[in-house]
């Protein structure tokens, strides 16, 4: 034991010699994400047309791409469904950490191991010249949010990165977890559609 303790210490060791700390960490991230707060984003014209087809086909339960896996149960088709809902969330979380990383570029010097107030400073002062100072706004019932400030755009090519990451991995992730089957046959038992109904609860 004590042996592979100095071995996994050792390791350690050098893989810290081997970081360049010039390289911003999650927590980076997730600090300036944090300054950029609540913004409103939209899709451009362009973006609009190209991320349409597939929101029709996910919310109809229609094959959007060649490639794409078919529903073959009622829970499956829910997914599908919902996907119309999670496929925006996913292109507005990847533009979020586009937006971070481009301005984590534009700070003077970034330390791994740092999170200092000369870092928020930093970071503050590009947000605030780029993307505008963020300011909170309310949602009215039935209403537009008031106090609307410059929108962040969602580009295409987070779209088109977004899709194929949706169709390629998360799609048929889901399905290979909604398709466990106590039995080989292809009648929906009670404690199947008991244990689908809590996947989708996640």
């Amino acid at each position: 034991m004590q042996n592979f303790n100095n071995s996994q210490l050792n390791m350690t060791t050098s893989q810290e010699k081997d970081l360049n700390r010039s390289h911003a960490s999650l927590a980076h991230i997730y600090v300036i994400r944090g300054l950029i707060g609540d913004r409103l984003q939209t899709f451009t014209t362009d973006v609009a047309e190209f991320i349409q087809p597939y929101l029709n086909c996910l919310n109809s339960n229609e094959p959007c791409a060649d490639e794409s896996p078919r529903s073959t149960t009622s829970y499956e088709e829910v997914v599908v469904r919902r996907g119309a809902e999670l496929i925006v969330r996913i292109a507005s979380s990847i533009q979020y950490m586009k937006i971070c990383l481009k301005i984590i570029r534009l700070i003077d010097q970034v330390d791994f191991y740092t999170i200092d107030e000369s870092f928020v400073n930093q970071a503050s002062a590009i947000i605030t010249s780029n993307l505008g100072p963020s300011k909170p706004f309310s949602m009215g019932h039935n209403a537009l949010p008031t106090n609307l400030q410059p929108k962040l755009m969602i580009t295409k090519e987070t779209c088109e990165e977004t899709v194929k990451i949706f169709f390629k991995i998360f799609i048929p992730q889901h399905f290979t977890i909604m398709n466990y089957r106590y039995h080989n046959d292809t009648i929906e038992t009670s404690s199947e559609l008991g244990l689908q109904t809590r996947i989708l609860k996640v």
